[in-house]
Protein backbone atom coordinates (compact mmCIF):
# COMPACT_ATOMS: atom_id res chain seq x y z
CA UNK A 1 0.00 0.00 0.00
CA UNK A 2 2.64 2.24 0.79
CA UNK A 3 4.66 1.47 -2.49
CA UNK A 4 1.15 2.20 -4.19
CA UNK A 5 1.06 5.91 -2.50
CA UNK A 6 4.50 6.52 -3.69
CA UNK A 7 3.82 5.58 -7.13
CA UNK A 8 0.18 7.85 -7.11
CA UNK A 9 2.26 10.97 -5.73
CA UNK A 10 5.69 10.19 -7.80
CA UNK A 11 3.49 10.26 -11.31
CA UNK A 12 1.28 13.65 -9.91
CA UNK A 13 4.39 15.02 -9.21
CA UNK A 14 6.21 14.50 -12.25
CA UNK A 15 3.04 15.08 -14.62
CA UNK A 16 2.73 18.90 -12.81
CA UNK A 17 6.38 19.26 -13.27
CA UNK A 18 6.00 18.53 -16.91
CA UNK A 19 2.57 20.66 -17.52
CA UNK A 20 4.42 23.85 -15.84
CA UNK A 21 7.58 22.78 -18.49
CA UNK A 22 8.07 24.53 -22.16
CA UNK A 23 5.76 23.39 -24.63
CA UNK A 24 6.45 23.29 -28.61
CA UNK A 25 3.07 23.13 -30.42
CA UNK A 26 3.63 21.11 -33.86
CA UNK A 27 1.62 21.52 -37.03
CA UNK A 28 2.04 18.95 -39.73
CA UNK A 29 1.33 19.62 -42.95
CA UNK A 30 0.92 17.07 -45.81
CA UNK A 31 3.75 18.58 -48.11
CA UNK A 32 2.01 21.38 -49.62
CA UNK A 33 4.12 22.56 -53.43
CA UNK A 34 4.20 26.20 -53.65
CA UNK A 35 5.11 26.37 -57.12
CA UNK A 36 4.10 28.96 -60.01
CA UNK A 37 4.97 29.91 -63.50
CA UNK A 38 2.41 32.23 -63.82
CA UNK A 39 0.21 34.45 -61.49
CA UNK A 40 1.44 34.61 -57.60
CA UNK A 41 1.05 32.23 -55.02
CA UNK A 42 1.15 32.50 -51.23
CA UNK A 43 0.54 30.31 -48.45
CA UNK A 44 0.03 31.98 -44.75
CA UNK A 45 1.31 30.46 -41.66
CA UNK A 46 -0.64 31.21 -38.40
CA UNK A 47 1.41 29.26 -35.60
CA UNK A 48 -0.77 29.77 -32.47
CA UNK A 49 -4.12 28.87 -34.36
CA UNK A 50 -5.95 32.59 -33.37
CA UNK A 51 -6.79 32.85 -37.41
CA UNK A 52 -4.01 35.52 -38.32
CA UNK A 53 -1.13 34.76 -40.47
CA UNK A 54 2.01 35.01 -38.94
CA UNK A 55 4.24 34.98 -41.97
CA UNK A 56 3.15 34.54 -45.43
CA UNK A 57 5.35 32.50 -48.13
CA UNK A 58 5.15 33.39 -51.37
CA UNK A 59 6.57 32.40 -54.80
CA UNK A 60 6.36 33.41 -58.22
CA UNK A 61 8.38 33.51 -61.31
CA UNK A 62 11.40 35.75 -60.00
CA UNK A 63 11.85 34.68 -56.34
CA UNK A 64 10.37 32.82 -53.56
CA UNK A 65 10.22 34.62 -50.10
CA UNK A 66 8.72 34.95 -46.81
CA UNK A 67 6.96 38.00 -45.66
CA UNK A 68 6.24 38.96 -41.49
CA UNK A 69 2.98 40.77 -40.75
CA UNK A 70 1.91 43.08 -37.57
CA UNK A 71 5.69 43.43 -36.13
CA UNK A 72 6.63 39.75 -36.34
CA UNK A 73 10.00 39.33 -38.10
CA UNK A 74 12.11 36.66 -39.90
CA UNK A 75 15.85 35.32 -39.58
CA UNK A 76 17.71 36.35 -42.14
CA UNK A 77 20.78 39.05 -43.33
CA UNK A 78 20.49 42.51 -44.93
CA UNK A 79 21.38 42.03 -48.41
CA UNK A 80 24.14 44.46 -49.83
CA UNK A 81 23.28 46.63 -52.62
CA UNK A 82 21.32 45.95 -54.43
CA UNK A 83 19.33 45.60 -51.87
CA UNK A 84 16.09 43.30 -51.89
CA UNK A 85 15.38 43.90 -48.47
CA UNK A 86 17.03 40.84 -46.57
CA UNK A 87 17.92 37.45 -47.17
CA UNK A 88 16.18 34.38 -45.40
CA UNK A 89 18.43 32.33 -43.23
CA UNK A 90 18.28 28.28 -43.51
CA UNK A 91 18.41 26.87 -39.60
CA UNK A 92 19.97 23.48 -39.51
CA UNK A 93 18.22 20.83 -38.08
CA UNK A 94 18.62 21.20 -33.82
CA UNK A 95 20.00 24.82 -34.62
CA UNK A 96 18.50 27.27 -31.64
CA UNK A 97 16.32 30.11 -33.02
CA UNK A 98 15.71 32.89 -30.47
CA UNK A 99 17.45 35.82 -28.99
CA UNK A 100 21.04 35.66 -30.29
CA UNK A 101 24.40 37.69 -30.15
CA UNK A 102 25.42 36.77 -33.37
CA UNK A 103 25.93 39.63 -35.20
CA UNK A 104 26.47 37.82 -38.66
CA UNK A 105 22.71 37.85 -38.84
CA UNK A 106 19.41 40.06 -37.28
CA UNK A 107 15.54 40.14 -37.21
CA UNK A 108 14.23 41.57 -40.13
CA UNK A 109 10.50 42.38 -40.62
CA UNK A 110 9.26 42.71 -44.30
CA UNK A 111 10.10 40.69 -47.30
CA UNK A 112 12.90 38.40 -46.34
CA UNK A 113 13.91 36.15 -49.79
CA UNK A 114 14.86 32.62 -49.95
CA UNK A 115 15.48 32.50 -53.74
CA UNK A 116 15.48 35.32 -56.32
CA UNK A 117 16.47 35.54 -59.79
CA UNK A 118 18.01 39.37 -60.36
CA UNK A 119 18.63 40.96 -63.42
CA UNK A 120 22.51 42.83 -63.12
CA UNK A 121 22.40 44.12 -67.34
CA UNK A 122 21.65 41.21 -69.84
CA UNK A 123 23.24 38.30 -66.57
CA UNK A 124 20.90 36.27 -64.93
CA UNK A 125 21.94 35.83 -61.43
CA UNK A 126 20.32 33.82 -58.79
CA UNK A 127 20.42 35.47 -55.15
CA UNK A 128 19.84 33.28 -52.21
CA UNK A 129 21.30 31.02 -49.34
CA UNK A 130 18.90 28.24 -49.64
CA UNK A 131 20.54 25.48 -51.04
CA UNK A 132 18.82 22.10 -52.56
CA UNK A 133 17.40 20.11 -49.67
CA UNK A 134 15.14 21.01 -46.34
CA UNK A 135 16.15 23.42 -44.34
CA UNK A 136 14.01 25.51 -41.22
CA UNK A 137 13.02 29.27 -41.64
CA UNK A 138 13.46 31.12 -38.17
CA UNK A 139 10.17 33.31 -36.98
CA UNK A 140 9.68 35.65 -34.35
CA UNK A 141 6.47 36.49 -33.49
CA UNK A 142 3.92 38.12 -31.23
CA UNK A 143 1.55 36.39 -29.06
CA UNK A 144 -0.88 38.98 -26.66
CA UNK A 145 2.63 41.50 -27.05
CA UNK A 146 5.32 38.49 -25.76
CA UNK A 147 7.59 37.19 -28.30
CA UNK A 148 8.10 33.77 -29.32
CA UNK A 149 9.77 31.72 -31.52
CA UNK A 150 9.17 29.08 -34.11
CA UNK A 151 10.14 27.30 -37.24
CA UNK A 152 8.70 26.52 -40.65
CA UNK A 153 10.06 23.57 -42.42
CA UNK A 154 10.53 23.84 -46.28
CA UNK A 155 12.30 21.79 -48.61
CA UNK A 156 13.60 22.99 -51.94
CA UNK A 157 13.99 19.96 -54.05
CA UNK A 158 15.57 22.43 -56.91
CA UNK A 159 17.25 25.68 -57.15
CA UNK A 160 13.81 26.97 -58.36
CA UNK A 161 11.58 29.89 -57.19
CA UNK A 162 9.61 27.66 -55.13
CA UNK A 163 9.61 24.55 -52.05
CA UNK A 164 7.45 22.14 -50.12
CA UNK A 165 6.43 22.94 -46.86
CA UNK A 166 6.29 20.28 -44.45
CA UNK A 167 5.40 21.82 -41.24
CA UNK A 168 5.93 24.59 -38.61
CA UNK A 169 6.11 24.73 -35.07
CA UNK A 170 6.57 27.16 -32.13
CA UNK A 171 7.46 27.33 -28.66
CA UNK A 172 4.49 28.23 -26.02
CA UNK A 173 6.76 30.29 -23.41
CA UNK A 174 8.21 33.62 -24.28
CA UNK A 175 11.26 34.63 -24.85
CA UNK A 176 12.47 31.09 -25.22
CA UNK A 177 14.07 29.70 -28.07
CA UNK A 178 13.50 26.54 -30.10
CA UNK A 179 15.57 24.17 -31.79
CA UNK A 180 15.32 23.63 -35.51
CA UNK A 181 12.91 20.68 -36.06
CA UNK A 182 11.96 19.91 -32.61
CA UNK A 183 8.37 18.51 -32.26
CA UNK A 184 6.30 17.69 -28.49
CA UNK A 185 7.17 14.71 -27.06
CA UNK A 186 4.49 12.56 -25.32
CA UNK A 187 6.24 13.84 -21.77
CA UNK A 188 3.56 11.98 -19.51
CA UNK A 189 4.22 8.74 -21.31
CA UNK A 190 7.78 8.91 -21.02
CA UNK A 191 7.21 10.01 -17.21
CA UNK A 192 5.17 7.50 -16.14
CA UNK A 193 7.12 5.12 -17.82
CA UNK A 194 10.42 5.96 -15.52
CA UNK A 195 7.87 5.56 -12.61
CA UNK A 196 7.15 2.96 -13.23
CA UNK A 197 10.86 1.38 -14.03
CA UNK A 198 11.95 3.64 -10.75
CA UNK A 199 8.84 1.48 -8.70
CA UNK A 200 10.18 -1.85 -10.30
CA UNK A 201 14.06 -1.21 -9.16
CA UNK A 202 12.52 -0.28 -5.40
CA UNK A 203 9.84 -3.38 -5.60
CA UNK A 204 13.24 -5.57 -6.30
CA UNK A 205 15.15 -4.28 -3.85
CA UNK A 206 12.39 -4.34 -0.81
CA UNK A 207 12.26 -8.16 -2.56
CA UNK A 208 16.09 -8.78 -2.03
CA UNK A 209 16.01 -7.61 1.26
CA UNK A 210 13.21 -9.92 2.26
CA UNK A 211 14.47 -12.84 1.12
CA UNK A 212 17.97 -12.09 3.00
Amino acid sequence: MRLRRYFIALTLACCGFSAARAVVVYTDIQDFGLFTLNELVYYGIDFNGDGVDDVTLRSSRADFLAFSQSGNRIAGFVNPPPNIESLALPFSTAALIGSSDDTAWSWNAGESYLLAVVLFGEQVTNIGLWDAGTSFLGVEFQIDGLTHYGWIEIEVPFLTNGGIIRGFAYETTPNLAISAGAIPEPAHISIIGAVLSLLGVVAFRRRRVGNA
